[in-house]
């Protein structure tokens, strides 16, 4: 195990399953190879001010009475998250901006990623995310980080900070062959976190079975008409009911990141349009489907690319020969998912090596 102190910059603190059990994976993993790994607890203005509890107008009684549902779900969703960070998390203390520069002088190793931290859109072009307030004391790598469905939009300032960088992986190719001739140096494509822990221990993490009864489970990020009519004439066709992450009581009620992962693991299908949606029904073995193209009509190049790499295509939910009942081999796709781990690691610890030297095989 390396002596040195790292510490990761990601959306932590974000209440989306997907942000926080990445960010999860990615110290779990590093701190078998690293003796001290901490979460800074940085919180993206713009990220923050979406988590608000109370979002209501107050246009009328019926709008009135929505909104303090919606805010007791929001809080509900807030303490669930917030305990399960203050468990299985090792953060600092809240960190604002204009401390970073000093306070990360205590480590020998900042990491960005993974998730979306170059998605300028979602960040409101959070400079935070490419280590701009790094005094030079300390190496600078991006673990899968991610620019997400859109295109790579660099500044020349932002485009200064990647020079400084010591290594760059990403978690989509979407941006890797221009980003390799803008910096002049190899830019490799990793699997995100949650990949790199492997089926068991998610298993293991998820709550006890939240429902008696068989259903489907519909998990959606962005509404979607088209997926919500699909997962009611499947659950009309099966004769099963759905559990709908947006309207269903008993996610409500059950809301952590533990539960999400119970839904999942315990549901005969899975219909989604989520990125960790996705992953995790691949990890649980889950005849699922996902949506193809974004509300604006682009593509949603994350899933794309890790179906295709499966030779999963056929599991999007725009296809019209879809059989979603289809059998699979759970046998390969798990030799697939395990081999995109065991590389994306590699170069974690190939680069560790480099610059550390010693018995990295851990």
């Amino acid at each position: 195990m390396i002596q040195i102190r790292v510490g990761i910059l990601t959306f932590h603190n974000s209440r989306n399953y997907g942000a926080v059990l990445q960010a999860y994976a990615l110290q779990k993993k590093m701190e078998e190879l690293f003796q001290t790994v901490e979460i800074i607890d940085y919180r993206n203005p713009k990220i923050e001010e979406e988590l608000r509890i109370w979002t209501g107008k107050m246009r009328g009684k019926k709008s009135f009475y929505y909104s303090v549902l919606a805010a007791l779900y929001r809080l509900r969703k807030k303490i669930s998250f917030d305990w399960f960070i203050f468990k299985q998390m090792k953060k600092t203390i809240k960190i604002d901006k204009d401390r970073l520069d000093v306070f990360s002088e205590k480590y020998n190793l900042l990491v960005t990623g993974s998730d979306q931290v170059w998605n300028i859109g979602l960040t409101g072009n959070d400079k935070t995310y490419f280590l701009d307030f790094a005094l030079g004391n300390s190496y600078k790598i991006a673990y899968a980080a991610s620019f997400g469905d859109g295109e790579l939009e660099l500044d020349n300032a932002t485009e200064k900070l990647l020079h400084d960088f010591q290594m760059i992986t990403l978690r989509e190719s979407i941006g890797r062959e221009k980003l390799q001739i803008l910096l002049d140096k190899d830019i490799s494509v990793c699997c995100d976190p949650t990949l790199l822990l492997g089926k068991d221990i998610w298993k293991k993490m998820a709550s006890h079975r939240l429902r008696k009864g068989k259903y489907i489970f519909l998990f959606i990020i962005d509404e979607s008409q088209e997926l919500t009519e699909y997962a009611q004439r499947l659950a009309e066709e099966k004769g099963l009911t759905v559990v709908s992450n947006k309207s269903d009581i008993r996610f409500i009620i059950h809301p952590s990141p533990k539960d999400f992962l119970s839904w999942i693991r315990d549901a005969e299908y899975v219909v989604t349009n989520s990125f960790h949606g996705t992953i995790f029904s691949l990890l649980f073995e889950k005849k699922f489907v996902s949506l193809r193209y974004t509300q604006g009509g682009g593509s949603k190049v994350r899933i794309m690319e890790l179906l295709n790499r499966l030779d999963l295509g056929h599991r999007f939910v725009d296809d019209s020969n879809l059989d979603i009942d289809q059998k699979e081999d759970w046998e390969l796709i798990e030799s697939k998912l395990s081999k995109m781990s065991t590389e994306s690691w590699e170069l974690m610890l190939d680069w560790a090596r480099t610059f550390w030297g010693g018995d990295m095989d851990a």
